[in-house]
């Protein structure tokens, strides 16, 4: 497959999954039909299920030292992920939750 510069946990399989998500909204915007949008509608939730989790798998095995600046990594890190942070303390977020997995700092 070709691909172009996508993150890094962008594999075959992700694009495999984009290429169906994008043909089941091409057979929708043409016929409008309600069974064609549920399709597209699961491609779409399974498409963006498998990116989060190849992405989560991606920053759980890397370190700090992987990448080439602090800022360029916060930079895509806060584009990313949303983080929450909380209210009863004025701590820097350490752990991440999506899906009931978890990745933190340590």
């Amino acid at each position: 497959m070709k691909q172009k510069n996508y993150f890094e946990w962008f594999d075959d399989e992700l694009y495999t999954a984009r290429s169906i998500r994008d043909r089941f909204y091409k057979i929708y915007a043409k016929s409008h039909s309600s069974n064609d949008h549920q399709n597209f509608i699961q491609a779409k939730y399974e498409f963006k299920k498998l990116n989060d989790q190849k992405m989560i798998d991606y920053f759980q095995n890397k370190s700090p030292r992987d990448f080439k600046s602090s800022k360029k990594f916060w930079e895509f890190y806060s584009r990313s992920l949303v983080m929450r942070k909380n209210k009863a303390n004025q701590h820097i977020t350490t752990e991440i939750k999506y899906e009931n997995e978890k990745a933190n700092s340590n």
